[in-house]
């Protein structure tokens, strides 16, 4: 048993060695070396959201709406991928946007009512029985004692809201370049295509497989003047 922690620890070593002479990567050392900008703290925030909702659902507990917004926005995920979207500008970007996003700013809470929100709307029947999740929809009519069709129409009401929110915050954030917002914007944009009618993310079959064909395989035509040219991918 000596031997092998002796062994496993002089590769260890070794490892260190031979990994001395690389650049920090942009995904993980970098962060190590910046604490301050790191999102270690928002991945430990979903981490014990998700298992929240997973513990909700087992149980078979519909919490209060008000409880259950406080877990569902930080398991939406967005916060974290709002400041993982910096990743690769960190030599441009100052601290102070990372704090910024970590104090939870109304845009990025705009996003993630978006993002939860809309994911809750389509959630699937069969999925939410085999899953066990609680959802948003299950608070308002336990709460309310709403219909269905009456949650729902809430829930509607809430990311029409949340994008008079966002639209307003893009307006007024003056002091923080567009670059450094529109990451911000973009991940509800992608909510909205994802989620619009039914959950196309998890069954992408039918309109978003074809929308995938068309952006990543079709070739794109361009007219300029009056020759055509035509764009290729490599997949051509």
């Amino acid at each position: 048993m000596e031997d092998a922690r002796l062994t496993g620890a002089s590769s260890l070593i070794e490892c260190r060695h031979s990994m001395q002479g690389f650049q920090p990567s942009v995904w993980g050392d970098y962060f190590v070396e910046n604490k301050p900008m790191s999102p270690s703290e928002l991945m430990k925030k979903v981490s014990q959201a998700y298992f929240q909702v997973k513990q909700w659902g087992t149980q078979g507990y519909v919490p209060n709406v008000k409880d259950h917004m406080q877990v569902s926005l930080k398991s939406s995920g967005y916060q974290l991928l709002s400041c993982c979207s910096y990743v690769g500008m960190m030599e441009i970007i100052p601290e102070e946007i990372f704090h910024w996003v970590k104090s939870f700013p109304e845009i990025v809470k705009a996003a993630c009512i978006i993002c939860r929100t809309m994911g809750d709307l389509t959630f699937d029947e069969h999925d939410h029985k085999v899953n066990h999740l609680a959802i948003l929809m299950e608070s308002y009519m336990e709460e309310y004692n709403y219909t269905k069709e009456e949650a729902c129409k809430k829930l509607l009401e809430m990311v029409e809201n949340a994008w008079k929110t966002l639209n307003q915050e893009l307006l007024q954030l003056t002091n923080i370049p567009l670059s450094l917002v529109r990451p911000i914007i973009n991940l509800s944009r992608v909510i909205e295509l994802f989620y619009r009618d039914k959950d196309n993310y998890t069954h992408p079959q039918g309109t978003m497989r074809d929308n995938i064909k068309l952006v990543m395989l079709k070739p794109i035509f361009a007219k300029t003047g009056t020759m055509k040219v035509q764009h290729r991918t490599p997949l051509d």
